[in-house]
């Protein structure tokens, strides 16, 4: 159902019907201003032109709308190209857009952005996808050379939330204020820059992420099934990704595998740290993220902190605001009996965690 645009809502000022007062999606009206989706598109600057179709809301149950798949073709067709906005088509929109072209945005993007792995492995997946082999493995071999791997997610985060920031909103009723206060955990009423910051990071969360099932399939846990150069190629990869400190996801899926392959040898024993440390901060300060937790730092300015500096070192400072260490104990292992095998296996003695 189309609203009237006196009465517009949509993903950056929240999406809501008026009788939802403390249900579980935040919501208020947008008032008799200019659409903010079409101040953002007003510049034709590819990045606005994207932000502006990621937070357009949904027309009924159809996303994206039709306005929508039109502000993300422009986007991709904007000039001077930009590497962020290529990675977001391809990450969120290129799916939904019939007129996207992958292949376009791919070489665009390595163009930009060839020293990352990331991006190589977005090109290995799509070259599996296509049944084509050969670049598959180019790629592949790319990713093994590249000298770093670096996600956009962090910076497409912070595009989103900055794009939104300052804009002016109209007040919320003092209802719907004190219950989505409540709801977020933030100890006073909530304001429409809280719902507005909320609603956009729910846009950013819901962004697809990493498919790991290609690289962990070319690179599985027995390394008697890989060849030596496999090996070493499976090596450099996992490394790349092991070291990313900007989502745990990464981490967590690369070490699950970077761990078997390197068995007894020395090389294993700062990974399997690396391991600890990662768990401790996922298990020890995600809850303190949840509104329920009442913590000192909101979900808002939690996600802030990690789209600025990376979810590893934003959560070491939730942990850090709670009072808690932000390093494991010398004998802890995670509650995850899998983390723990990986931890406490062959060549785990003499190791950062010694049995």
């Amino acid at each position: 159902v189309r609203r009237r645009p006196e009465v517009a809502v949509g993903h950056g000022k929240g999406h809501v019907h008026p009788g939802d007062v403390g249900g579980v999606a935040p919501v208020f009206v947008v008032g008799p201003v200019m659409d903010p989706h079409a101040l953002l598109a007003a510049s034709g600057q590819a990045r606005d032109l994207f932000a502006a179709a990621a937070l357009w809301p949904a027309d009924g149950d159809v996303w994206p709308a039709a306005e929508a798949r039109h502000l993300y073709l422009q986007a991709s067709r904007a000039m001077p190209r930009d590497a962020l906005v290529d990675w977001a088509m391809l990450m969120k929109a290129c799916g939904k857009v019939d007129e996207c072209n992958r292949q376009d945005l791919l070489g665009s993007l390595l163009s930009a952005d060839p020293d990352n792995a990331e991006v190589h492995l977005l090109a290995f997946d799509d070259a599996l996808a296509r049944h084509d082999d050969k670049m598959a493995d180019s790629q592949w071999r790319a990713a093994a050379a590249a000298p770093f791997y670096r996600s956009h997610f962090p910076e497409f985060g912070r595009l989103l939330l900055q794009s939104t920031d300052g804009m002016p909103l109209p007040p919320l009723p003092s209802a719907l204020a004190k219950a989505q206060g409540a709801l977020l955990g933030l100890g006073r009423d909530a304001t429409p820059e809280d719902i507005n910051e909320m609603m956009t990071m729910g846009v950013v969360h819901a962004l697809a992420m990493p498919a790991f099932k290609p690289l962990l399939d070319r690179c599985p846990a027995d390394s008697a099934n890989l060849g030596p150069e496999r090996r070493d190629e499976c090596v450099a990869v996992l490394g790349k990704l092991a070291a990313d400190d900007a989502m745990l996801i990464v981490p967590l899926a690369a070490l699950s595998r970077l761990i078997p392959l390197l068995g007894n040898s020395p090389q294993a024993r700062p990974w399997r740290e690396r391991l600890r440390d990662v768990a401790w901060a996922y298990e020890k300060g995600m809850p303190l993220t949840l509104p329920a937790s009442g913590g000192p730092m909101s979900p808002g300015e939690y996600t802030r902190w990690w789209l600025a500096e990376g979810e590893l070192p934003a959560l070491r400072e939730v942990l850090r605001r709670n009072g808690a260490p932000v390093a494991p104990p010398p004998d802890w292992l995670p509650s995850r009996p899998r983390q723990r095998q990986l931890i406490t296996g062959p060549g785990a003695a003499g190791g950062a965690v010694a049995r």
